[in-house]
């Protein structure tokens, strides 16, 4: 498998974590009954992953051929999900948040922002950004 293809499958592989996540984290407050869904998805950590998991997607199914367009895109979720880490390392991170559920915690707040800055060092964009 070459190092293209380990990349790809790493970047499907973290966003399918990312949708498990905020897919779990959905069902377990609608089965306590405390699911208000225009405040989940309210949340900037749910909105950041969300394009995160859209632009590791993007990436993933683009392969060898980035297009700026790829490249801004994957910009902004970067930057979206580096704010995430820190806003809720210095800030957010002994309060509730509506991710109760460990896994998920940490899957949002702190995995997958490493994920996408690391993925950004590793594969930067073709295109200078404006």
């Amino acid at each position: 498998m070459s190092g293209r293809a380990i990349h790809t499958a790493l970047r499907v592989a973290f966003a399918a974590v990312g949708l498990a996540a905020i897919g779990y984290q959905l069902l377990d407050l609608a089965g306590k009954g405390t699911l208000d869904a225009v405040n989940f998805f309210s949340y900037f950590t749910i909105q950041s992953n969300l394009i995160a998991i859209a632009a590791l997607l993007w990436s993933a199914a683009s392969g060898a051929s980035p297009s700026p367009r790829l490249d801004s895109f994957r910009g902004a979720a970067t930057t979206y999900l580096a704010i995430t880490f820190v806003v809720f390392a210095l800030l957010l991170a002994e309060t509730d948040v509506d991710t109760a559920v460990f896994w998920v915690d940490r899957v949002l707040h702190r995995i997958l922002p490493l994920v996408l800055v690391i993925d950004w060092l590793i594969a930067p964009p073709a295109s200078r950004i404006t």
